[in-house]
């Protein structure tokens, strides 16, 4: 099966743009161009994605809600204390953005206080 290549060709200045040429080649070499061009290879097919370790946990999708409902079982779980959106995300194995935006709600429906704005902190109300 063929390659594919693709060549560089950088401009002379900012004013003139990088160009990007592809061809297909049965050999491996690079294309022969002139002056300051430069080449890469890229494969048409990506090397398959290494198989996963073997006894790893697979990360499982919640369902709409889920994590709102994790991130409020686990403020409900420590009373008195405050925890960052980064803290609980690294208990619960999530995005800390994602539950950040699951506080921001529960904030907002009255189940949850923020406690400090920066660094941000909430506790269960």
């Amino acid at each position: 099966m063929p390659s594919v290549l693709v060549a560089r060709t950088d401009g002379k200045d900012q004013s003139v743009p990088v160009t990007w040429t592809m061809r297909a080649d049965q050999s491996t070499e690079a294309p022969k161009t002139g002056g300051d061009a430069t080449a890469a290879h890229d494969d048409v097919e990506p090397e398959p994605s290494p198989s996963p370790t073997p006894g790893a946990p697979k990360k499982v999708r919640l369902p709409k809600g889920g994590l709102y409902d994790l991130v409020k079982t686990y403020l409900y779980e420590h009373p008195g204390e405050s925890f960052g959106p980064v803290k609980i995300g690294t208990d619960l194995g999530r995005s800390s953005g994602a539950v950040n935006n699951a506080l921001e709600r529960l904030v907002i429906n009255g189940l949850a206080t923020k406690t400090c704005e920066a660094p941000k902190r909430f506790a269960s109300s």
